[in-house]
């Protein structure tokens, strides 16, 4: 009894750890499996590929409707600015005339001076060497315009001869009678002094004064007497080169002209 009781006890205990292992097995098997849990991990890396694909598609569908919108904007621009400069021209060409119109007879006066001053430069081209220089000027003031001519006469182009004519026009017969008088004066002491002649003329309101001057007889000494008087004193001595004296007569306001053939 005792030997089989003795060898019962380890085949009771074999059993026991035979049913512990048994349940354990069972406890695992209940137990979700590993791969379950980690199989849908490629799924998701599918799923996310269609979306990155989407936006790239969207990326691009959007890009011809910027180019849309920029072309709708740009034609206005050179029609505005056309538009201004035509303003700015039409602007401009106003000025221009208003200022034509202002100052036309301005302009008329200088094409005259111009058109003159190329006469003069082509008579000048053939130069005279006997003739005469003649040169006159106009001064007006509210009563009494008065007419200077001054002609000279050269020879070799050197000044022999000189007349010079004052005519007097006024309104106001007191200033005509006392230029009469201061005339006759003149004349009176002229007739004393070599290369001097004067005479006056006093006739319906016009006094003309003429004096002529032979520059080679004319006494110095006595031309101090006839210039306190009155009289005019020959700017210009004998053998003066003519064109010389046409020159600074021009530059006083003066109009000359030369022609040959003395007076």
């Amino acid at each position: 009894m005792n030997e089989n009781s003795n060898n019962n006890i380890p085949t009771a205990s074999a059993n026991n750890e035979t049913q512990k292992e048994a349940q354990q097995t069972a406890v695992n098997n209940t137990q979700p499996p590993v791969q379950n849990n980690t199989a849908p991990a490629p799924q998701t890396a599918t799923t996310q590929t269609p979306s990155s694909s989407a936006t790239t598609i969207k990326a691009e569908t959007t890009q011809p409707v910027e180019q849309k919108k920029e072309e709708t904007i740009t034609p206005p621009e050179p029609e505005k600015k056309e538009g201004c400069f035509k303003y700015a021209l039409a602007f401009i060409f106003m000025i221009l005339f208003a200022g034509f119109v202002i100052f036309i007879p301005d302009v008329t006066k200088f094409v005259k001076q111009k058109t003159g001053g190329k006469s003069k430069t082509t008579s000048e081209t053939k130069v005279v060497e006997d003739g005469t220089l003649t040169c006159s000027r106009v001064k007006t003031t509210d009563e009494t315009d008065v007419t200077y001519k001054l002609t000279y006469s050269f020879k070799d182009k050197g000044l022999t001869t000189s007349k010079y004519e004052i005519t007097y026009e006024s309104l106001n017969s007191d200033f005509l009678n006392n230029k009469k008088l201061e005339c006759d004066e003149i004349e009176k002491v002229s007739k004393e002094t070599n290369g001097i002649d004067t005479t006056c003329s006093y006739k319906n309101g016009i006094l003309k004064i003429t004096e002529n001057y032979t520059n080679q007889d004319i006494d110095n000494s006595k031309l101090t007497a006839y210039t306190e008087i009155g009289g005019t004193y020959p700017e210009f001595e004998y053998g003066h080169n003519a064109y010389d004296i046409k020159s600074s007569l021009e530059k006083q306001g003066y109009d000359c002209d030369v022609k040959s053939g003395q007076e």
